[in-house]
C-alpha cells in the first residue's frame, strides 16, 4: 500500500511536472495542489498543510520573492526541493531561504529519492520536537505538581509560580504575584542582602542554598524556609528556580492527559513515515530491548512491532554476522561519547533478499546506567543500487578519460584548465601538476594568437558567440619544447554541479598531415606518369595512322584504300581521347562536348575537304566521361558520322550532321546522331547488317550497356544511342 504524499507544486508559465508527478506516483500516493500565482500560492500556504513543498524553474524574481519568505517564516517544518536549470549562486540564495535541496531538470530521477530522504529527515525533526515537547510537558507536570513551593523569576520580576507555591504563601491566582512583584518584596527587609548572588552564581548551574530566609504570605505573616536556587539559561536570558518546600497540586492531572494526548499524536505520526522510529535500550548487563518500535517496521523488515518490543533477538536473525559486528561496535561507540549511531547494514528478509538498511539515532544516559537511543531506520536499497551504477559510470568515465587515444581537457568557461588527461600530457609535454590552472590558449597555443583567442574567450562570456562548438578546427599548438605542430580539437558545453564549463578533445594531426603531403605528392608523381602514359599511347596511335597512310599510298585498289582510311579514322578517334586526356587536369575524364566537336569537324575536313558544303548541328551540354565510356562512344560517333558523310550527300549535295548529347538520371545518357541527307540506310540495317562497321556499332553498344535503334524520320538517317558510363573493374 502506497504511503500519501501532499504535494505543493509550485511553477509558473508552462514549466512541465509531469515526469517529476510519474517519478513521485510510483512510489507514493501523490495528492497534488499546483499554485502558479502568488496568490494562489499564499492561499495554499495559510489554508492547507502539505508533506512536501516542489518549486519547478524558472520563475520570475518576484515569484521567487515571495516563496523565500514564505518558507522563512511558515514553512521552516516543511521540506522544499528546487527543480530545473539553476545556477551556483542561485542555489545558495535557494538554501539561505529555507530550500532543503536543489537538482537540475535533467536529473528528474533523483526526485522520488530525495523526498523520501527529506521525509524521513522531517520524520526525525518530528519526532525530536515531539520529544521535546514531551519533555516540556514532563517538565510542566513535575513543576505544577511538585509538592515543594517553586517560582521562577528573572533577577527583576517573578515569571512563573507553582500551585505549592501559591497554597504555601496563601494565595489562589497565580497572576497575583507573575510579572507585577519583584522577589525581593516577598523577603523580609533583614533578609533581602542574603539574596545578593555573586555574578558566577548567578550566571553558572550550580546550586545555591540559603538558609532561614523569612518569606511573606498574602496574610502578612512570615514563612520562614529553605532557599534552594538553580540559575537556569533560556532564549538568551538567565533565570533563577527557587525551591522552598513541598506541596501537592491539583494541576497534576491536566497535565498528565494533556502529555498523554501529546504522546497518542505522536505514536500516530509515526505510523505515516515511510520508515521505522524505535527506541533501543541497552542495559548495564548486556541485555538489550526495543520499547517502542512503529508498527511500519513488518513491511520493512517483515517482523511486527510487538514481536520486537517482546524479543529484540529477533531483530538481528536476519544480520550477517559482520554487519552484526559492525552493529555492536558502532552503539559500543555511541554509549560512550554519547554521540549520534550511524551505520548502514544488511538484512537478508525472506521474500525480499538483501535489503540495505540506514540506521541513526541520538543516546540518552538513563539513570539506571542503561543508555536509551530514540531513532529511525529506513530501507535505502534504491539508494544503495542507484549509488553503485552512479559508482561504475563514475568508474567508466574515469577509465575512458585516462586511456583514451586524444587528449581531453575540462576547461572553465574563461579558458583555465581544471583536468588533464594522460595523453595530453603525451600530446604537449606539461603534467597534469603544471597544465591544471592555467590559460589553456597561453600553455598550448602560438604567443602571436593570444590576443584572438582571449578575445573569444570574451565575447563568449559576454554573449554566447565567438568560440565555434562541437566541430573539430584545425588549430596550431606548441609543445612544451617549444615546437610547433599541428592539432585538431573540438570544444563542446558541459554542467557540473550546476556550472558550466567546456570539454575539449585534441588530436595531434602530425602523422596524418604527413602523410597526407607524402600521399599528395605520391599522386602527384602518378598523375605525370599517368599523363606521359596517355601523351606516349597517343604518340603511338599517330605512328599507326601515319604508318597506314603511308601503306595505303602503294595500293591502287580502292576498296582496300577504303578500308585502311577507315581504320585510320577509328584510330583517330581513339588517339584524340587520350590526346585530351593528358591535356586535361582531370585525367580520369574529358569534357564530351569538346571531344565531338574536334572528332567530328575533323572527319568533315578530312573527308570533305575544307570547302565543304556539310554543316555541323551540335547540341551537349557541359558533360564529362571517364576513358572506359568515352573511347567506345567515339567509335560509335565516328562509325555513324563517316556513314553520312560517305552516303547521305551525294554529288557534293550541301546538308547538316546533327549530333545531340544530353544526360538522364545519372548514370544514363543519350545520343542521337542524324543528317538531312537522301536516307539511304532502311530501318532495320543494323539488325542485318554485315559491315564491319555498324556490327561494330552494336557491338560498342552493349559494351556501354546500351541499345541503339534507328529512327524514322521524314528526312535523312537518324539514330539514338541509350547508354550508361561504364566502369572497367
Amino acid at each position: 500500500m502506497k504511503l500519501p504524499l501532499k504535494i505543493l507544486w509550485v511553477k509558473e508559465a508552462d514549466s512541465t511536472t509531469a515526469k517529476g508527478m510519474a517519478l513521485l506516483e510510483s512510489e507514493y500516493n501523490v495528492i497534488s495542489t499546483f499554485a502558479k500565482t502568488v496568490s494562489t500560492f499564499k492561499d495554499a500556504v495559510e489554508n492547507e498543510k502539505f508533506d512536501v513543498v516542489i518549486v519547478q524553474l524558472p520563475l520570475s524574481e518576484c515569484y521567487a520573492s515571495v516563496i523565500g519568505e514564505v518558507l522563512k517564516r511558515q514553512l521552516t517544518g516543511i521540506p522544499c526541493l528546487v527543480v530545473g536549470a539553476i545556477t551556483k549562486q542561485a542555489k545558495l540564495e535557494w538554501i539561505k531561504a529555507g530550500a532543503r535541496d536543489c537538482i537540475l531538470a535533467d536529473e528528474l530521477e533523483l526526485l522520488p529519492i530525495l523526498v523520501e530522504r527529506q521525509m524521513i529527515l522531517a520524520a526525525q525533526h518530528a519526532a525530536t520536537k515531539l520529544e521535546l515537547e514531551r519533555k516540556e510537558i514532563e517538565y510542566a507536570a513535575l513543576f505544577y505538581n511538585s509538592p515543594e513551593a517553586i517560582l521562577i523569576h528573572d533577577f527583576k520580576a517573578i515569571k512563573q509560580v507553582n500551585s505549592a507555591f501559591l497554597f504555601q504563601l496563601g494565595y489562589w491566582d497565580e497572576d497575583e504575584l507573575i510579572g507585577k512583584e519583584p522577589l525581593v518584596t516577598l523577603i523580609h527587609p533583614k533578609d533581602i542582602t542574603l539574596l545578593n548572588l555573586t555574578e558566577g552564581e548567578r550566571t553558572s548551574e550550580s546550586v545555591v542554598i540559603i538558609p532561614d530566609i523569612r518569606v511573606l504570605k498574602k496574610d502578612g505573616t512570615y514563612l520562614k524556609c529553605d532557599f534552594r536556587i538553580v540559575s537556569m539559561y533560556w532564549e538568551g536570558t538567565w533565570y533563577s528556580q527557587i525551591i522552598l518546600q513541598q506541596l501537592v497540586n491539583k494541576k497534576s492531572i491536566q497535565a498528565y492527559l494533556a502529555a498523554k494526548e501529546q504522546s497518542e499524536m505522536f505514536l500516530r505520526h509515526a505510523e505515516q513515515v515511510p520508515g521505522v522510529i524505535y527506541q533501543f535500550q541497552l542495559f548495564p548487563d548486556g541485555t538489550y530491548c526495543f520499547p517502542f518500535v512503529s508498527s511500519s517496521v513488518y513491511k520493512t523488515h517483515g517482523i511486527t512491532a510487538q514481536e520486537l518490543m517482546e524479543d529484540g533477538t529477533k531483530y538481528f536473525e536476519h544480520m550477517p554476522e559482520e554487519d552484526i559486528e559492525l552493529f555492536r561496535e558502532e552503539g559500543v561507540r555511541s554509549r560512550e561519547t554519547l554521540k549520534n549511531w550511524n551505520l548502514d547494514y544488511r538484512l537478508i528478509i525472506p521474500g525480499k533478499g538483501v535489503r540495505w538498511m540506514r540506521g541513526t539515532s541520538t543516546p540518552v544516559q538513563m539513570p539506571d546506567g542503561s543508555t536509551l537511543w530514540y531513532g529511525y531506520v529506513a530501507d535505502i536499497t534504491k539508494d544503495k543500487v542507484a549509488s553503485a551504477a552512479l559508482k561504475d559510470k563514475e568508474e567508466q568515465v574515469r577509465t575512458i578519460f585516462k586511456y583514451a587515444p586524444d587528449a581531453i581537457v575540462i576547461l572553465k568557461i574563461d579558458g583555465t584548465i581544471v583536468e588533464w588527461n594522460p595523453k595530453a600530457v603525451d600530446i604537449f609535454g606539461w603534467t597534469k601538476e603544471e597544465a591544471i590552472g592555467q590559460l589553456l590558449y597561453k600553455l598550448i597555443g602560438p604567443e602571436r594568437n593570444y590576443s584572438k583567442y582571449k578575445a573569444f574567450v570574451n565575447s563568449y562570456k559576454r554573449n554566447g558567440s565567438g568560440i565555434t562548438l562541437n566541430q573539430a578546427l584545425e588549430v596550431c599548438a606548441v609543445h612544451k619544447n617549444g615546437k610547433e605542430f599541428s592539432i585538431t580539437m573540438a570544444l563542446s558545453e558541459m554542467t557540473l554541479k550546476g556550472a558550466q564549463y567546456f570539454i575539449g578533445f585534441i588530436s595531434d594531426i602530425t602523422k596524418r598531415k604527413n602523410a597526407a603531403e607524402r600521399l599528395k605528392e605520391s599522386l602527384l608523381e602518378k598523375e605525370v606518369l599517368l599523363k606521359e602514359i596517355h601523351h606516349r599511347v597517343k604518340n603511338n596511335m599517330q605512328v599507326i595512322t601515319s604508318l597506314l597512310s603511308l601503306q595505303s599510298s602503294f595500293i591502287e585498289n580502292e576498296a582496300v584504300k577504303e578500308i585502311f582510311r577507315n581504320s585510320q579514322y577509328r584510330i583517330n578517334a581513339m588517339g584524340m581521347v587520350h590526346e585530351m586526356l593528358y591535356q586535361s587536369d582531370d585525367i580520369s575524364k574529358i569534357n564530351y562536348g569538346s571531344y565531338l566537336k574536334r572528332l567530328v569537324e575533323g572527319l568533315i575536313l578530312a573527308m570533305k575537304g575544307t570547302e565543304s558544303p556539310i554543316g555541323l548541328e551540335l547540341e551537349t551540354p557541359n558533360i564529362s566521361l571517364n576513358v572506359d565510356t568515352a573511347i567506345p562512344l567515339g567509335l560509335i560517333v565516328n562509325e555513324l558520322v563517316t556513314n553520312a558523310l560517305k552516303y547521305a550527300f551525294p554529288n557534293e549535295q550541301k546538308g547538316s550532321i546533327c549530333v545531340k548529347l544530353s544526360c538522364l538520371e545519372y548514370p544514363n545518357f543519350r545520343l542521337e546522331i542524324g543528317d538531312d541527307g537522301i536516307g539511304c540506310f532502311s530501318k532495320d540495317i543494323l539488325e542485318t547488317t554485315k559491315s564491319l562497321g555498324l556490327m561494330l556499332v552494336r557491338r560498342l553498344a552493349i559494351q556501354l550497356k546500351g541499345s541503339i535503334r534507328h529512327l524514322k524520320t521524314e528526312k535523312g538517317t537518324h539514330y539514338e544511342l541509350l547508354f550508361q558510363e561504364v566502369f572497367q573493374v
